[in-house]
């Protein structure tokens, strides 16, 4: 007498509709009774639905009835679509349990039970029907959230800062998350106030409490879906709307000029805040140079003549007033000043460029190195990939365990792909921004007085990050300059350390 495994499921609805587990069963046991067979174990999922392999008694009933001790022939079910809805699954399962001696037989579709040539085509169409039936109860599903979207509901799960609720109607809606609610609000005003980067914000955020679901920081290609989506400013506009806008029928976290605000932003269409907040463009030096007796920064402004307005530089402490300068005698200064810092700097260019190329190549080098090594790990992990997937085919591995070890796999390899990507060290033309910093420091004071309006405090910012003080006495005396000063200044070029060429290009904030 052939053993068989019995596997009976049902979902809540189905208890109702005379296919309940003890019918089932009843049926199942009627049917190894004709076909001479002993019933060895009955395996019963309760409300499981057969879109997923992930039942407990389902791997219990694959574990069990590939186990060669246990002599299993035949499994049995009531009908096939218990055991899967999905064509592509049934078929793995199938060949799997094939591959152990082991045949599937449907309790109440005897056409499917013949080993011959119709019996496997006819399996074949009522997995494929099942699956039909399946797809059709999603397009039923999608009709019903596209219904639900066209009255201005959410039919999704909430997104950041949200939480679900329902209209005294029922209709499901979002409303703002007591936490994370006011936090993505104040995610959108620091963007649209134009003094954030988009790339700061998922530090920043974090630092106020926003984070995932799992309390890690938020990625920035997160932060990115959040500032473009349209539903925190109360517009629903996705793949059910055919991308049309759709008026929700509750409020947004922010307005639709802020959203609209930021989009402006992150597609760098909006003025975004400059220097000339605290900077005046007509008087540069104003709060980059300060007093050299109090240590006050220096404001500016007109004194008022018989027939016109003169520019001045003074110190605005009531208890100094040490410095006060016209505009064009302390910026000649200046100039006079910057241009014997580059003075005493450019002999030493050369060996500082030579210095550069020779740690640029080092780096190259090794990079490439890290690149090959990352490369190799990420093949690797695909190989794995492919012999896991000959393992599920082949039955070694139970459909669970492959989606999770295949799913670790898959992050795996997207941390390393990103890594990659991170790591890599782009072909810059160093000799050429060498070049360029040289001209640079050659005419320092010829394009600073060249430049106009914002460009030169930028420039001066980028020279003298920390500004510097300025006596009637004994004139400049800078507070912090530029890192290259610095370097060029100290003459141990041997146990300087280069940074990365970008650091070398003067480059401008803002």
């Amino acid at each position: 007498m052939m053993r068989a495994a019995i596997y009976i499921r049902v979902s809540t609805l189905e208890q109702v509709d005379g296919t309940s587990l003890e019918s089932q069963e009843r049926v199942c046991r009627e049917f190894c009774r004709r076909e001479d067979m002993e019933v060895v174990r009955i395996f019963s999922d309760r409300g499981e639905s057969a879109k997923t392999a992930d039942r407990p008694e389902f791997q219990a009933m694959l574990k069990f009835s590939t186990n060669k001790v246990n002599r299993i022939s035949f499994i049995v079910a009531y009908r096939l679509d218990r055991l899967a809805r999905n064509n592509h699954d049934f078929v793995i399962y199938n060949a799997m349990l094939a591959k152990y001696g082991v045949a599937i037989r449907s309790a109440t579709e005897p056409a499917v039970n013949d080993d011959d040539p119709t019996g496997r085509f006819m399996t074949t169409v009522l997995s494929a029907v099942a699956q039909l039936d399946n797809d059709i109860r999603g397009l039923r599903s999608a009709e019903g959230m596209r219904r639900i979207t066209e009255k201005g509901g959410w039919a999704f799960a909430p997104p950041t800062g949200f939480k679900t609720a329902r209209t005294p109607n029922g209709l499901p809606i979002l409303e703002p998350h007591p936490v994370n609610g006011p936090l993505v609000r104040r995610m959108f005003t620091e963007m649209a106030s134009g003094l954030v980067k988009e790339w700061e914000l998922p530090t920043k955020m974090s630092a106020l409490g926003l984070l995932t679901g799992r309390g890690k920081i938020l990625h920035i290609q997160t932060v990115h879906k959040i500032l473009r989506n349209p539903i925190y400013a109360g517009v629903i506009q996705h793949s059910l709307t055919n991308h049309q806008r759709v008026q929700a029928a509750f409020p947004g976290l922010i307005g639709e000029e802020t959203f609209n605000r930021v989009q402006m932003v992150l597609e760098g269409k909006g003025h975004v805040a400059t220097p000339h907040q605290r900077h005046n463009e007509h008087f540069p030096l104003r709060t980059s140079v300060r007093c050299g007796e109090c240590g006050t920064p220096l404001t500016a402004s007109f004194s008022t003549g018989r027939s016109k307005k003169y520019p001045y530089y003074r110190c605005p402490n009531s208890n100094c007033l040490a410095v006060k300068m016209r505009k064009a005698d302390l910026e000649g200064e200046f100039a006079t000043h910057l241009a014997k810092m580059t003075e005493s700097a450019v002999p030493k260019l050369d060996e500082f460029a030579r210095k550069v190329l020779e740690r640029w190549n080092q780096l190259m080098a090794e990079n490439l190195v890290e690149q090959q090594t990352i490369k190799e790990r990420v093949e690797q992990k695909e190989q794995q990939q492919r012999r896991l997937l000959e393992k599920l085919v082949q039955g070694v591995v139970a459909d669970d365990v492959y989606q999770k070890m295949n799913a670790d796999l898959d992050a795996d390899i997207a941390a390393l792909k990103a890594d990659r990507q991170y790591s890599a060290l782009e072909g810059e033309d160093i000799q050429g921004i060498l070049n360029a910093a040289a001209v640079t420091l050659r005419n320092a004071d010829r394009i600073w007085f060249a430049l106009s309006g914002i460009n030169r405090i930028r420039f001066q910012r980028v020279l003298f990050p920390s500004g510097l003080a300025y006596s009637t006495s004994s004139g400049f005396g800078t507070v912090a300059n530029h890192w290259l000063f610095d370097a060029l200044g100290e003459l141990d070029l041997e146990k300087m350390k280069v940074a990365t060429p970008t650091g070398i290009e003067p480059v401008f904030p803002g």
